[in-house]
């Protein structure tokens, strides 16, 4: 998944891709929640004591797991910062592996 902003103050940019980056991985989640459950009719309070968000911090690897069984890998985020014709760009691209289909 790529994301690109432009043309914000630091603050306003580094808000926003963080945001947008919360977002986009809570929608990877959530599908994946909902492949290994084999419905959409659940609600974070009634998963919330069977998933964890594992984080390992010497790589940044983030794991999804739920009921002991990992759903999602997120790898570290890939970031790349452009400079066009006096504009600048901040791009991420969010990869990750889904465990379950």
């Amino acid at each position: 998944m790529d994301y690109k902003l432009n043309n914000f103050t630091t603050s306003a940019i580094a808000t926003s891709i963080a945001e947008e980056l919360m977002k986009r991985k809570e929608e990877v989640v959530k599908k994946a929640i909902t492949a290994y459950l084999g419905t959409d009719n659940w609600t974070p309070a009634e998963i919330k004591e069977r998933v964890q968000w594992v984080i390992i911090q010497s790589s940044g690897v983030e794991y999804i797991v739920m009921d002991g069984i990992t759903l999602i890998t997120f790898f570290p985020v890939e970031w790349m910062s452009i400079n066009e014709e006096m504009k600048y760009f901040l791009e991420f691209n969010l990869h990750y592996r889904e465990h379950v289909h």
